[in-house]
């Protein structure tokens, strides 16, 4: 799905929506409702609206609660010269919720996890990254995946890694990790659930190691079955433009 207001957007990556009517003449939407939920910006802000066309489900419905909620660690060691280790080298620990962290299911049927910048005490925490995806685009599952190169640009059979921590990144990647443990969300194939360890190095397979664990948890906060196909839409309406009342929400 897609939302926008004027010429704000918000990211998708872990959206959700719910149909609870649609009808049509033809291809074009005679009547629709229907509830989304999605975050918007960083600080774990969700946006929850109601839409209602043409429908007589009632507006003042219950909304739909936010995306998900997300527990979990992560750590890393860098070697003094390796990727965030600088000239001696640094041990990082992170807690991690929803304020700072998305996750989503990549292009290659992996986990890509961003941990956003921000500020605690006047003190500036570099944005970090993590992708992991399997050979040939086959979904991640549990299991060591040794050789891996740079994500997205592996070759075929070979499994595809990254890890960033601010500016700049790397222009290539060796590196290997190992799934532990891996679930996937029945409706939309987000990764709920992930603990791996990893390791990586910049540039040359004799570079200095950064190595680190990640372990996250999703609980889904929003519809937990799969809507019937024929009440599934796109984000292009096909009975043109749509004028109608409309009432948005934001929570902290």
């Amino acid at each position: 799905m897609r939302f926008s207001f004027g010429s704000q957007s918000c990211s998708t990556a872990n959206a959700r929506f719910k149909v609870l009517d649609v009808q049509r003449t033809g291809n074009a939407i005679t009547s629709l409702a229907a509830d989304f939920a999605l975050p918007c910006g960083s600080q774990g802000r969700i946006v929850r609206a109601r839409l209602r066309y043409n429908s007589a489900i009632a507006i003042d419905t219950p909304p739909l609660r936010p995306t998900f909620d997300l527990t979990g660690t992560m750590s890393v060691v860098a070697a003094a010269g390796a990727l965030g280790g600088g000239a001696q080298g640094t041990t990082r620990a992170y807690t991690l919720n929803r304020s700072f962290v998305s996750v989503s299911r990549n292009f290659d049927n992996g986990a890509s996890i961003r941990y956003d910048e921000f500020v605690v005490g006047g003190l500036s925490l570099p944005r970090w990254s993590l992708d992991f995806a399997g050979r040939d685009e086959t979904p991640l599952q549990v299991g060591a995946y040794s050789n891996a190169t740079q994500f997205p640009f592996q070759a075929a059979g070979v499994p595809g890694f990254d890890y960033g921590f601010g500016s700049p990144g790397c222009n290539q990647v060796f590196g290997s990790f190992n799934v532990s443990a891996i679930t996937y969300d029945a409706i939309d194939g987000i990764p709920l659930q992930l603990s791996a360890s990893f390791v990586h190095r910049c540039e040359t397979q004799t570079a200095p190691i950064a190595s680190g664990t990640i372990s996250y948890a999703l609980n889904p906060l929003g519809p937990t079955t799969v809507p019937n196909p024929e009440v599934l839409f796109a984000s292009g309406m096909e009975a043109g433009e749509l004028v109608g009342f409309y009432t948005p929400t934001c929570d902290q």
